[in-house]
């Protein structure tokens, strides 16, 4: 759905090969090149939610921040069928919510 809405946008957009990159997408913005994080979005008390850091608890790893390796997250609500983009920079450091009206 992100790629889709960047692409209808009019955007470049790039995706990293291989695995494990600290972004899922790569926007051309005339030569400028913009990481993104892509989040998926839940409700929780009327609240649009996402987790701002990556687990690889999985990997006997630790939660980690997207400061300094990606620009913006472009995050899905499927229970609202619309992407939001945030600044990596201006997201809290676990996880973000934005109260309603959107």
């Amino acid at each position: 759905m992100i790629l889709a809405i960047f692409l209808r946008a009019g955007k470049v957009v790039l995706q990293p090969f291989g695995d494990n990159q600290r972004y899922d997408l790569v926007v051309d913005e005339v030569g400028k090149f913009i990481r993104i994080q892509c989040k998926t979005a839940r409700i929780k008390n009327g609240c649009i939610m996402f987790d701002t850091c990556s687990s690889s608890f999985h990997r006997g790893g630790k939660k980690r921040g997207y400061l300094g390796e990606a620009e913006i997250f472009a995050v899905y609500s499927p229970d609202l069928d619309q992407v939001f983009v945030i600044p990596v920079k201006d997201a809290r450091k676990r996880y973000s919510r934005r109260h309603k009206p959107l």
